[in-house]
C-alpha cells in the first residue's frame, strides 16, 4: 500500500493533470486514450485504465534505463524494441541522432505515432513490427495491459494479433545503419531469442544496450543472457530490483 502510494504521488507530480492521472491510476477513465500532459512540456498519449503509470514512473521518475557509464550520449544512434507508446523513445530523441521505435500492437502504436506527432519530433522513426529471430509473420499475445503484451503467453492475454517481425539484422539493412549506439528492449521475454540468433558482423556494431530481462518456464534466465553479453565483448551489470541488464562493450 505505501509503495501504491508514493508511485501515485509521482505520477501526479510529473502532469499538469494530475486529475486524469489520479483516475488513470484507479482505472475509472472513460474508454479510448487520454493524454498525460507532462510539467516539462511533453505530452504522453496512453491507452486509458491500462497502466500507463508504469512507464511514467519507470521511464520518467525512477529512470530505471539510465545507468552512469551505461546511458545514451549526445548524438546516439538509438533503436528500441519494445517500444510500447513511445515514452522511451520520446525522452531519447531530445540527445540522440536518430531513434528507431519499434512496436506491432495496433493501440500501442497508434499512440506512438501520436506522440511523435504532438510533441513535433523529426528524428524519431516509428516502426510497426516485432522483433524476434526472424523475418516475417507471427502472432502476439495481447495483454488486457497496455504493457505485456508478448510473443509468449501469460495470464493477462486477452487474445492475439497478427505481427510483422524483425531481426536486428534487418533493422541495421533497412534503415541502412553502420551502428547503433543504444539499444533498449523491453520485449518480454523474446531478448533471448534476438541477441542469442544475431550475427556476430551485427553484433559488434551494438556499443551499449540496456533491457529489462525476464525468466522464462522453459529455463531462460538473465544469468545466461549475462554471461552471453560477457563472451560477446560486453561489460555487463545486473539490477535485480529493477529487472535491468546494462551492458557496454569493453574498449
Amino acid at each position: 500500500m505505501i509503495n501504491r502510494i508514493k508511485n501515485l504521488m509521482k505520477y501526479c507530480q510529473l502532469a499538469d493533470n494530475w486529475y486524469d492521472c489520479i483516475l488513470d491510476y484507479f482505472c475509472i477513465l472513460p474508454p479510448g486514450f487520454f493524454t498525460v500532459n507532462m510539467r516539462d512540456g511533453l505530452k504522453l498519449s496512453f491507452p486509458a485504465n491500462k497502466k500507463a503509470r508504469g512507464q511514467i514512473i519507470e521511464i520518467i521518475a525512477n529512470k530505471d534505463y539510465e545507468k552512469k557509464g551505461f546511458s545514451m550520449k549526445n548524438g546516439d544512434i538509438v533503436v528500441d524494441l519494445g517500444a510500447n507508446v513511445g515514452v522511451f523513445s520520446v525522452l531519447a530523441s531530445r540527445i540522440a541522432k536518430r531513434v528507431y521505435a519499434y512496436e506491432p500492437v495496433d493501440e500501442n502504436y497508434a499512440c506512438l505515432e501520436k506522440n511523435v506527432k504532438q510533441n513535433n519530433i523529426g528524428n524519431l522513426v516509428p516502426v510497426k513490427k516485432a522483433v524476434y529471430n526472424k523475418e516475417g509473420e507471427m502472432e502476439i499475445n495481447i495483454s488486457k495491459f497496455s504493457i505485456g503484451n508478448s510473443l509468449f503467453s501469460n495470464d493477462t492475454m486477452v487474445g492475439t494479433q497478427k505481427v510483422k517481425t524483425a531481426t536486428l539484422e534487418s533493422i541495421m539493412r533497412e534503415n541502412c545503419l553502420d551502428r547503433i549506439d543504444f539499444l533498449k528492449m523491453d520485449i518480454e521475454g523474446a531478448e533471448y531469442e534476438v541477441l542469442y540468433s544475431t550475427p556476430d558482423d551485427v553484433f559488434n556494431k551494438i556499443e551499449r544496450i540496456t533491457m529489462e530481462y525476464h525468466e522464462r518456464e522453459d529455463g531462460k534466465k538473465p544469468s545466461e543472457m549475462m554471461e552471453f553479453l560477457k563472451r560477446r565483448g560486453f561489460m555487463a551489470l545486473m539490477d535485480r530490483k529493477n529487472s535491468k541488464i546494462y551492458a557496454k562493450r569493453n574498449k
